[in-house]
């Protein structure tokens, strides 16, 4: 029988250990990857344009659901309009979805400090003072957080909210709503299969520092800076413009398979909570 000396096993036995704790560094090194924070200053030029005044105008497009019983879902545009932008009553904006549309109105005099977003599918008719939203911004202290540590605690405003607007008309819409809340409080138990984690459902996270994002200024058309946020549950495209923090583009559930949210009798709720920001007009 052939015998092999000792140095080469012994050589080989350090070269194995080297290797498995250059290994155990990399892997470190992975997981101590850098945590994505807003910028402190864009470096788009555009953004600085779009600071909150009185009299600025959006154009958000979103989905409204057929008041019959078909369920059809179609494209529908809402004109925002700011009234003003501090005060007593905070923020304040009056919205309608067509010319022959009265105009309503929601004054958020707590968007400094809130915490959870009231989207179009709940806007009230009329005029409404929203002590606990923010409406389609991002508060102060939520977006200061994000710049600060990357993270802040948020909420899309669905969970448990008896402010329904004109959901509480729709027996469908009521219906998916219970079960996202039923669906959701499953998923807070359960690990996410990507992250091995268990699903992270109110905390955000910065997901991108720097994402361009293309509207209509002033009927033309250019590209601003946006920071994309999200969880495992939503993604929101937020103007990085701390004087006007406005949420672009919301996403409920992208990573999610379509049969996975058809399964759960959601595949019509996603477009209803979804909208993007289409247009912005500025006075200069």
């Amino acid at each position: 029988m052939r015998k092999f000396s000792k140095i080469p096993y012994l050589t080989l036995t350090i070269l194995l250990l080297l290797g498995l704790f250059s290994a155990c560094d990399s892997g470190k090194n992975i997981q101590k990857e850098a945590v994505k924070k807003i910028p402190k200053k864009s470096s788009n030029s555009n953004n600085s344009k779009l600071n909150l005044k009185q009299g600025m105008k959006f154009e958000i497009s979103t989905w409204s659901i057929s008041p019959t019983t078909t369920g059809e879902i179609s494209e529908q545009k809402r004109e925002i309009s700011i009234v003003q932008t501090g005060g007593v009553d905070g923020l304040s904006f009056r919205w309608q979805e067509n010319e022959l549309d009265l105009e309503n109105q929601i004054s958020l005099p707590n968007i400094n400090a809130s915490r959870k977003m009231l989207i179009p599918l709940f806007w009230p008719r009329g005029e409404l003072y929203l002590s606990d939203y923010a409406s389609i911004w991002f508060s102060d202290t939520a977006f200061e957080e994000l710049r600060s540590s990357g993270k802040t605690d948020w909420s899309l405003g669905i969970e448990n909210n008896p402010l329904l607007g004109p959901a509480q008309e729709d027996a469908y819409i009521r219906g998916s709503i219970h079960k996202f809340n039923q669906w959701v409080k499953q998923l807070a138990a359960l690990t996410n299969p990507v992250t091995q984690k268990k699903f992270e459902l109110s905390q955000l996270h910065v997901l991108e520092a720097s994402h361009p994002y293309v509207l209509s200024l002033n009927e033309k058309k250019v590209t601003v800076d946006t920071v994309v946020i999200g969880n495992d549950l939503l993604k929101y495209k937020v103007l990085n413009n701390p004087q006007n923090p406005l949420v672009m583009e919301l996403e409920f559930a992208p990573n999610l398979p379509v049969m996975s949210l058809a399964a759960k009798g959601l595949f019509n709720l996603k477009p209803l909570l979804e909208y993007h920001v289409q247009a912005i007009q500025i006075l200069e």
